[in-house]
């Protein structure tokens, strides 16, 4: 899981967090393919891939231009990478998330991460199989008081400890060191720009509407890549209110 958008910034439109769900039995695999997509183009398999540095115009407003070694990878990343998972997001305007900030001693789980985990247990369910959460670590109190927060709603909680396909006690990990990670930063990066400049139709200058074609074209990827949570013609994206 992971989150694209800030919390804090009153200029912020959207907040998505981005739960990229990948079966075990792919792992190697796919971490070999990353391996050789960052090492034969950016020449570099050590390097973070982080939607900020991606997933904007300068990099993808390419206009007659040779193509940049980054612009050549995340293109083949969200085409080939990015398709090997599935994905389940939440999006809300900044002013109306409600985030509150992760209390001492837990408690309080915000909605976002309660609905995520209600469909990735869905999904773990359907196929028989236990799921590992694994979350970005950015500040180790805050990751402390959200570990005890994820505990006490799958297991005190009625509606968390019917989540009987997840694992209870999430993993706090190093995106520079962990692929999963990185690639749910890319897809919730996506998704933000992509709710961010519908908004923008009518103020976009040339370069910004080849980024906003482009950003269309990895949404799409994104959403064909989704599970339709209750199979009745919901939208992929769904809002927080």
């Amino acid at each position: 899981m992971d989150t694209s958008g800030d919390m804090n910034s009153k200029e912020e439109q959207y907040v998505v967090t981005t739960a990229a769900v990948i079966r075990k039995a792919k792992i190697p695999s796919l971490l070999s393919q990353i391996y050789n997509l960052k090492k034969g183009i950016l020449e570099n398999e050590r390097q973070e891939i982080k939607a900020q540095s991606f997933i904007n115009a300068s990099t993808l407003a390419q206009n007659g231009e040779p193509f940049s070694k980054k612009y050549t990878f995340i293109d083949r990343y969200v085409h080939e990478v990015l398709r090997e998972f599935t994905f389940f997001a939440f999006s809300a305007k900044n002013t109306v998330l409600g985030l509150k900030p992760f209390e001492s001693g837990g408690g309080y789980l915000p909605k976002h991460y309660k609905l995520l985990l209600e469909r990735i247990n869905y999904l773990a369910k359907s196929e028989k199989k236990q799921a590992l959460i694994l979350i970005d670590y950015s500040y180790k109190n805050t990751d402390r008081n959200m570990a005890f927060a994820f505990s006490d709603y799958l297991y005190k909680s009625l509606k968390g400890s019917s989540l009987g396909n997840i694992i209870e006690f999430p993993l706090f990990v190093d995106s520079e060191m962990t692929e999963g990670i990185q690639a749910a930063d890319v897809g919730a990066g996506i998704l933000r720009n992509y709710y961010t400049l519908l908004e923008k139709q009518s103020v976009l200058d040339d370069k910004k509407l080849l980024f906003k074609s482009k950003v269309q074209e990895y949404y799409e990827i994104i959403r064909g890549c989704s599970r339709d949570f209750r199979n009745n013609g919901k939208p992929f994206m769904d809002y927080i209110r």
